[in-house]
């Protein structure tokens, strides 16, 4: 099963814990225009300088959290609210309003997400960054992966916490999915620079 490479992104699990999950995601800014695709499963920083939401594109940027869509009112339709489930690169709001996205930023809900290359039980607890690749413009789904190669004990973005429990899905396999914690969460650490 987790012998082809087919990412998708960060696909919410679970809330670590014992606390209540309520499927809840927070409403965070887009720069009006921003120049670059943001994919539902894209993990996602805050750019503290104009509050707005960005995609994580290096190891050095600090998550806040998982993008799952978006609104804003469309140009190219008369201005008419559109819920989409990417934010299309260059997309202008002409009326004066707001282009806003859903994210998941809570610090303890667990994410799944394939790796692009094996992983071993000795790898539960370490840290890893995401590969990031173009998502799909016609699901609007990401193609974000586990680094496998990141693997570390210090400060990557997720940290593997288990596999994902399906028939078929081993550590020892190609491509694995498996159970991801944001490391360095925008709300939960200060260690790596936004």
């Amino acid at each position: 099963m987790t012998a082809t490479a087919a990412p998708f992104g960060l696909m919410p699990a679970r809330k670590l814990g014992q606390a209540v999950n309520n499927e809840g995601v927070s409403t965070y800014r887009i720069v009006n225009a921003f120049a670059g695709n943001i994919f539902t499963g894209d993990l996602v920083r805050l750019n503290t300088v104009n509050g707005t939401i960005t995609a994580v594109s290096t190891s050095a940027n600090q998550g806040i959290g998982v993008f799952l869509g978006c609104q804003y009112n469309d140009p190219s339709n008369n201005n008419r609210p559109r819920w989409n489930t990417y934010w299309p690169t260059g997309t202008s709001v002409t009326d004066g309003s707001q282009p806003v996205c859903f994210v998941k930023d809570d610090p303890w809900v667990t994410f799944f997400i394939q790796a692009d290359a094996s992983v071993s039980v000795g790898d539960i607890g370490s840290t890893f960054s995401v590969s990031v690749s173009a998502g799909n413009t016609t699901t609007g789904q990401s193609r974000y992966s586990l680094n496998a190669g990141s693997r570390s004990l210090n400060n990557n973005h997720l940290q593997m916490i288990d596999i994902k429990d399906i028939p078929g899905n081993v550590l020892s396999d190609a491509f694995p999915i498996v159970e991801v914690l944001i490391k360095n969460h925008f709300y939960n650490s200060a260690s790596i620079a936004a």
